[in-house]
């Protein structure tokens, strides 16, 4: 397989933090971080791209990607990722994250976990996670960290 783009937008760290995992697994991959540059696909016979979740939905950076890019996409071999907390919510994220095209296509559209990190957030951000922590009290499950099982099925797609 020829190179791999490893894609993502992160605003508290954890995609970001799963895609470095990620190029860690795969040698012959390229990190790119969405929020400040926009790749050229066609340097790429795959790609994996993803995004942190806030509020429902995937990381603005990582959406307006795939959504300009999603006649490109279409011609290569990707994979999707979410990193987020609550694991009820995975399929809608990624629902909304997706076309169906690129979802039927994708050799892997779901999440690689998730943690609330609340410290790392600042002004509105930090308001929000306070008010859904105060949800994981009601029993809602919840990813606590990084799913490493996840990252290693999702590399061995492209190794």
């Amino acid at each position: 397989m020829g190179k791999v783009l490893i894609a993502y937008a992160s605003k508290s760290g954890t995609a970001k933090e799963a895609a470095e995992r990620l190029a860690g697994l795969l040698p012959v991959a390229d990190l790119v971080d969405l929020s400040t540059e926009a790749p050229a696909l066609e340097d790429y016979s795959a790609a994996i791209i993803g995004g942190g979740v806030r509020v429902g939905s995937v990381h603005k950076d990582t959406k307006r990607f795939i959504d300009a890019q999603s006649a490109k996409l279409e011609g290569l071999r990707c994979a999707y990722f979410i990193t987020n907390c609550f694991i009820d919510e995975i399929d809608t994220i990624v629902g909304k994250m997706l076309p169906a095209n690129l979802k039927e296509k994708a050799v892997f559209a779901g999440s690689l976990g998730g943690r609330l990190d609340i410290d790392n957030l600042k002004g509105m951000d930090k308001a929000v996670a306070k008010l859904v922590s105060k949800a994981v009290g009601d029993g809602k499950p919840i990813a606590s960290d990084l799913d490493e099982e996840a990252l290693k099925l999702l590399a061995s797609k492209f190794a």
